[in-house]
């Protein structure tokens, strides 16, 4: 028994906000893999905390069939459930085992539904247990009977290879003498014994097959009791789990520190060279009197505002990371216009793109009214806008706003470097980026900040792409922001 985990339910219109939610206690949670699903059950609580349990937290079972298969079986009928033979996302590419699960369905109120339909209706998630073959029967056995026995265990009610938990290595010719099929949480089993010492005695190879059986059988029978602790377990969990996190954060936290560390010192040292440059040349000039053309001054400060706007945005990604990092990220909902904050942000940006050889193509709907953080949004479409010009190559930009039902869909597209499929995931992470650091500047904070601000704002956020042929981000919203996250102006 690897340990005891629990798989939140998760409605697909609930997942972005549900993430956010648990951010606040499991910085960097996500539930994976990516795709669209109507319902979730995300890995949210597995013990003990070790790196190879750690693997599976924020995996979406429901994604994979055979597990699928047993957590459907366990919602319907309300009993424990064994899954077939399936390989662990515990697992790695080191002496890698086939495994099992068993889940133990959780309802609303604690109490089992009175039929199917009201049990998928309560069903708030499954208490759950990952087996590992090889280690089962490691566990079940002792030296000597290692040593004398070849003890091999399969899912089904017959021995296959291509349904072996695990098969014990044994000579061609070594006589099969013993095999038990029994069911265990609605699942047959089967256990096979082969001899290695031929002068074994029969009682002896009886005493083997009913030692191993029933210590299965009393594993499973205690991990059953559990149906009856889930809510008492349920409401401690999360206390628990802040103290088994500790260690674990703390090593995190030391290492996202020495990466932001020297992120920063690189990306803080760039604008405030190039401004001290500016600065001690205007300085010079005025100090010696030496005459300077009204063109050249007027560059120079430019330049000089060009950098502390630079500055001001590093700092303000910064402040923000610690907000989110403390969950001190609040929104303060007010009926506003996105078209004419879009156009106020694109004028913004107007010199910056005549500099590199862009423009900015706006396309909105006169109908955008709702009630948002007008100055979150601001941050969202500078972000996009900002980054599309920087990897857009030199080429037009679209900007696009529409309503469609009762939420607003915002796209910036550029037609520039383009992100690969195998990176669109990854940039929204922190300090990642698609390209080489040398190459564009930044902390790799940008869409970072962008997903949770959009997450906390009940929306969410998607890259289109291919490499070398542009990006499409789209920003969806709500037409409000949900009440259980806003502070009404």
């Amino acid at each position: 028994m690897q340990g005891l985990g629990f798989a939140r339910r998760v409605d697909a219109e609930e997942l972005r906000s549900y993430e956010y939610s648990v951010r606040k206690e499991m910085p960097g949670f996500q539930v994976w893999p990516q795709g669209p699903r109507e319902e979730h059950y995300a890995v949210e609580f597995l013990e003990p905390r070790n790196w190879r349990n750690d693997r599976a937290i924020g995996y979406d079972m429901f994604t994979d069939p055979v597990r699928r298969e047993a957590m459907e079986r366990a919602r319907d009928t309300g009993e424990p459930t064994a899954s077939g033979r399936l390989t662990l996302v515990q697992e790695t590419s080191t002496q890698p085992q086939y495994g099992f699960l068993i889940y133990v369905p959780a309802y609303r109120r604690g109490r089992l539904p009175a039929n199917e339909q009201e049990r998928r209706q309560n069903l708030i998630g499954f208490v759950y247990s990952p087996y590992r073959g090889k280690d089962f029967l490691d566990l079940s056995l002792s030296q000597a009977e290692r040593e004398r026995f070849a003890v091999s265990l399969y899912d089904g009610a017959t021995p296959h290879p291509a349904r072996a938990l695990h098969e014990a290595p044994s000579a061609p010719e070594a006589p099969i003498i013993a095999t038990k099929t029994f069911r265990v949480a609605g699942r047959s089993f089967t256990l096979q014994i082969k001899a290695h010492a031929a002068s074994m005695s029969p009682a002896r190879w009886g005493g083997v097959v009913i030692g191993t059986a029933l210590g299965f059988l009393v594993t499973v029978l205690l991990f059953t009791i559990t149906r009856f602790q889930v809510s008492a377990r349920m409401a401690a969990e999360r206390n628990a789990e802040r103290l088994r996190q500790a260690r674990s954060e703390a090593v995190r936290s030391l290492r996202t520190r020495d990466a932001f560390l020297s992120i920063a010192s690189h990306e803080l040292k760039t604008p405030l060279t190039a401004l001290q440059l500016q600065v001690d040349g205007l300085h010079r000039a005025f100090t010696t009197n030496q005459p300077m053309q009204a063109e050249r001054v007027q560059r120079r400060l430019e330049s000089v505002r060009r950098q502390a706007r630079r500055l001001t945005t590093l700092v303000d990604d910064l402040l923000d990371v610690s907000r989110l990092a403390d969950g001190r990220l609040h929104f303060v909902a007010e009926p506003m216009n996105l078209g004419g904050l879009l156009r106020e942000v694109s004028l913004r940006f107007e010199t910056e793109a005549q500099r590199l050889n862009s423009s900015i193509e706006l396309q909105v709907d006169d109908d955008l009214e709702g009630l948002w953080d007008a100055s979150r949004l601001d941050q969202i479409i500078t972000n996009l806008i900002s980054n599309a010009l920087k990897y857009g190559a030199g080429k037009p930009i679209e900007l696009k706003a529409a309503r469609q039902g009762d939420r607003v869909v915002l796209q910036v597209k550029d037609q520039g470097i383009g992100i690969a499929p195998e990176d669109q995931e990854r940039i929204f992470s922190r300090f990642e980026r698609a390209v080489p650091d040398r190459n564009f500047g930044g902390f790799g904070l940008g869409l970072w900040i962008c997903r949770e601000i959009v997450a906390g704002m009940g929306g969410n956020i998607v890259v289109t792409s291919e490499a070398g042929k542009g990006a499409t981000f789209e920003v969806s919203l709500p037409l409000q922001i949900p009440n259980a996250i806003a502070v009404a102006s």
